[in-house]
Order: structure tokens, then C-alpha cells, then sequence
């Protein structure tokens, strides 16, 4: 398995994934259409469960004063939206898990950790550095 790192990017324009089909049973559910009763067409066109699949980053760090205030917010994209709306009632609410994780720093020492391993790794396969990394990272 070849190892490479990479920097997690989004930005404003790309979609927060929407987990929003696997909430069958939270309330929230009951607000999109039901398959067996409207047609594809109506439910893959303007409906709310449209909208909400194309949530963007913005919309989350919008959504409340948690994500907007976090300066890792373009790191998480906010997290997942089903385990934010299960646990705060608010679909664009802060995923606790998501901000522990990068509030403790988490993402750095797994960067930290993989590091040597990482160079090993090329130097037995002589790669360079540069082959190795092709996005720009600090470490690299």
C-alpha cells in the first residue's frame, strides 16, 4: 500500500457530504419525500433533500456560532451532519467528536507520527521527496 499524506482542503464551494439517507428513523427524516409516493424526478429536483445534499462548508460554519468561531472549521468541514443533528437537534450544529479531534490536536501527532515512517518509506522504494509528495505540505 503506497503512503502518501495528504492536506484535507475545502473549501466554501464544495459540498459537505450529506448523510441524510441513513437517518431513516430521527424525526428530522420525515421531512423528505418518500420514494414509494414522489416520483425520483420531484425528489432529485427541488426538494429540501436536495438542498440540504448540497450543503458547503459556508452553510455550516453559518449554521452556528461553534463552527464559526473555529479556526479548524476548513479542516472538518464541520463534521457529519447526521451525528450534528442527532446530537444538537440543528443539522448545520458543530459534531463534538470532529472538534475534540482537531482541538486536541490529533490531526498534527498523526502527521508527527507518520512522518518518519513515511520518509522510510521512500527511501526504501528511492523515492524522492518530491515524487513522494506532490501537494504542498510543510514536511515535505
Amino acid at each position: 500500500m503506497e503512503l502518501k499524506k495528504h492536506r484535507h482542503i475545502v473549501s466554501e464551494k464544495v459540498p459537505v457530504v450529506a448523510m441524510i439517507l441513513w437517518m431513516t428513523d430521527h424525526p428530522f427524516a420525515q421531512r423528505f419525500p418518500n420514494l414509494h409516493e414522489t416520483p425520483l424526478k420531484d425528489i432529485l429536483g427541488d426538494s429540501e433533500l436536495m438542498k440540504l445534499s448540497q450543503t458547503k462548508v459556508a452553510d455550516v460554519r453559518n449554521g452556528n456560532d461553534e463552527c464559526r468561531k473555529c479556526p479548524h472549521v476548513e479542516k472538518c468541514s464541520g463534521g457529519c451532519r447526521q451525528s450534528a443533528l442527532s446530537a444538537t437537534g440543528n443539522y448545520y450544529g458543530p459534531e463534538k467528536s470532529v472538534c475534540t479531534f482537531f482541538n486536541n490536536s490529533w490531526d498534527k501527532l498523526i502527521y508527527e507520527a507518520m512522518d518518519q515512517p513515511y520518509k522510510d518509506y521512500l527511501s526504501r522504494n528511492h523515492i524522492t521527496p518530491e515524487e513522494g509528495c506532490k501537494q504542498e505540505e510543510p514536511t515535505c
